[in-house]
């Protein structure tokens, strides 16, 4: 059974039945043909790998073992593992998503306390849905919205981009609140999503009147929020205003823009995405053609934002304006997407210009060419120290190299040796001289702090221990194993007992063929991927074990991985009996302890003359 927190933080308890039955639901070959071509090939499916690029086809999904693998770039799993690969969900989001695609309703385990706030939080989407359609209708009608259209149409906002964006106005104070009320929500509703604040008389009135309104959306696309413009400087409030933190809006959690790039990303192929700091720059950003874009919503770029940018992509290029305030604001965020194991790289933006004036001022294809030459975290970071100093200077060449160096404190032996060829190139130091000071501060470094470096190429899954025990064991007890799923009418049950396996994994993938068996239920592959989720390589592993070796080999392959871990049980039970042969003093112990000592030593033989694998 899994427990897993929705997005709404609701508990909700996944029984692997419930998981199981989800899986039935669904056929992975439909499932995935939403996402490429598929076509058959014998009783399996073949498609061009979603994950690498390629021309001949070598990803096979197999529908009877509800699973895929692609021979080309090894990726395997799930249709569940599928989702969460392919569109950078995590286990819980995946299960919600499927469970709607499948249109099987989630477990009902919540208690009474869980189900009204369920039921609150639902309530407050439709709300804000509700007022999201009627801020858009107030910005189309011709006489309400004309103030805001003229803006729009001054920034070269078009009316696609408009519904894309879903973008309305707030014309007064009331008419958003008269407008709900007709709709039989309430006072406590409107107040519970930050739509509205109580007058000094006690009325209502609308949190965003006469601003332009821009709808802040869930990655599930749901209204969670909205931003309000101000169209001229006589409203109060400032030029921008968000809603108010709720139970359904933590800014430090949002990135506006998210739900679109998932929604792109598919047929886009995105290798990276943009960060800039306000919607309108993602608005503008979009309307231009650059798909790959979230906004921060403000300078302060949270812990928690870095982690869902995780979760979206591998590579973040951070865009934030080109004055003093934006550059600080890039400074200040890079350790942070830095030790979510983000690859960072920094567009660097004219003096005073943010994302909006660039494309509109200097063309996209300038744009594109500072996304081009867009630099790495660190050297971004030297590049912006040097920039403080006067490097003619003999003094501000030491404060700049000293300060530069501490940068280089935690990275990898590689990484800083290419710095300090950068360092020294800047600063006309020797490597030798900017080794020594890096040297010297290495040493206090280390004593407690910890190393948040990381190789942005390593950001694979990968499994949660793998013993250091003989190689050859974990083979032979995978390849038995494999061979449940792969040959079932040459594995027998009884040939295997729960003592060859130590791995983890595979004590708990025994199991699950056990119990298969006995439910008279067929071992499936695609069932290991929920079943060890902490080891996702080894399923992968399992399926190239056998899949790599011709069908007229594998019998034999089988019954000596058969052999090898019985001769290994039989071993650890000689070293088991060998110290109560040497210390017992009870003669009948000895005696019954001998003849299982010679006994095992006659089967050890039997083996060992049956297998090549020693």
């Amino acid at each position: 059974m899994a427990c897993i927190k929705l997005e709404d933080n609701l508990i909700i308890k996944f029984t692997d039945d419930w998981i199981a039955s989800l899986k039935d639901r669904i056929n992975i070959v439909d499932f995935l043909g939403k996402y490429m071509f598929v076509a058959r090939a014998g009783n399996k499916y073949k498609a061009c790998c979603p994950f690498h690029q390629e021309k001949t086809p070598s990803f096979i999904i197999n529908p009877d073992e509800g699973y895929y693998h692609c021979f080309g770039c090894g990726k395997s799993g799930n249709v569940i593992s599928f989702l969460m690969e392919h569109e950078r969900l995590s286990y819980p989001e995946a299960l919600e998503s499927l469970a709607k695609y499948a249109n099987m309703k989630l477990p009902e385990n919540e208690t009474h306390g869980e189900s009204q706030d369920r039921l609150k939080k639902e309530e407050g989407y439709e709300v804000l849905r509700v007022a999201a359609l009627f801020y858009h209708a107030c910005l189309v009608t011709d006489n309400i919205g004309a103030t805001a259209r003229e803006y729009l149409k001054s920034r070269n906002i078009t009316e696609q981009i408009i519904k894309n964006f879903g973008i309305g106005y707030s014309p007064d104070y009331t008419s958003l609140v008269l407008h709900l009320m007709s709709k039989g929500y309430t006072r406590e509703q409107l107040k519970y999503v930050g739509l509205v604040h109580e007058s000094n008389d006690g009325n209502l009135i609308d949190f965003f009147a006469k601003r332009l309104i821009i709808p802040i959306m869930s990655p599930f696309d749901k209204v969670i929020a909205f931003g309000g413009r101000a169209l001229d400087e006589a409203t109060r409030g400032g030029k921008y205003k968000n809603s108010e933190e709720t139970p359904l809006f933590l800014k430090r959690n949002t990135l506006f823009g998210v739900n679109l790039f998932k929604r792109n990303r598919t047929k886009e192929n995105f290798k990276f995405v943009i960060l800039v700091e306000g919607y309108m720059d993602a608005i503008s950003l979009y309307q231009a053609g650059i798909r790959n874009v979230v906004a921060s919503m403000g300078t302060a770029l949270h812990v928690e934002q870095c982690k869902a940018l995780k979760k979206l992509i591998d590579t973040v290029y951070v865009c934030f304006d080109g004055d003093t305030a934006g550059r600080e604001a890039t400074w200040k965020s890079l350790s942070k997407l830095e030790e979510a194991k983000i690859d960072v790289r920094v567009i660097s933006l004219p003096d005073g210009m943010d994302p909006d004036d660039v494309v509109k001022q200097k063309g996209l294809d300038y744009f594109l060419n500072l996304i081009t030459i867009a630099m790495p975290m660190y050297d971004f970071m030297i590049k912006s120290i040097a920039a403080k100093f006067n490097l003619n200077l003999p003094d501000d060449i030491r404060k700049f190299t000293k300060e530069a160096t501490v940068l280089l404190v935690n990275l990898d032996p590689i990484s800083q040796d290419a710095y300090i060829k950068l360092i020294a190139e800047i600063s006309n130091i020797s490597d030798e001289s900017i080794k020594t000071t890096l040297r010297s501060l290495s040493a206090p470094a280390r004593q407690g702090k910890k190393d948040v470096s990381v190789d942005p190429s390593q950001n694979k899954a990968q499994d949660k221990t793998v013993p250091e025990e003989d190689t050859s064991l974990i083979d032979s007890a995978r390849f038995v194993l494999s061979m449940f799923f792969a040959e079932q009418s040459a594995a027998i049950l009884n040939d295997i007992r729960e003592e060859f396996f130590e791995y983890e994994p595979h004590v708990e993938i025994y199991k699950y063929i056990v119990k298969s068996i006995d439910e008279k239920k067929t071992p499936k592959v695609g069932d290991l991927f929920d079943l060890i989720r902490d080891y996702p390589n080894e399923p992968n592993e399992m399926i190239t074990a056998v899949d790599s070796l011709p069908a007229s080999e594998r019998g034999k392959k089988y019954r000596d991985s058969l052999a090898n871990l019985n001769v290994r049980v039989t071993d650890r039970r000689i070293q088991e009996i060998l110290p109560i042969l040497r210390t017992t003093q009870d003669p009948e112990e000895k005696e019954k302890a001998h003849k299982e000592y010679m006994s095992l030593l006659q089967i050890k033989k039997v083996l060992n003359n049956n297998t090549n694998i020693k």
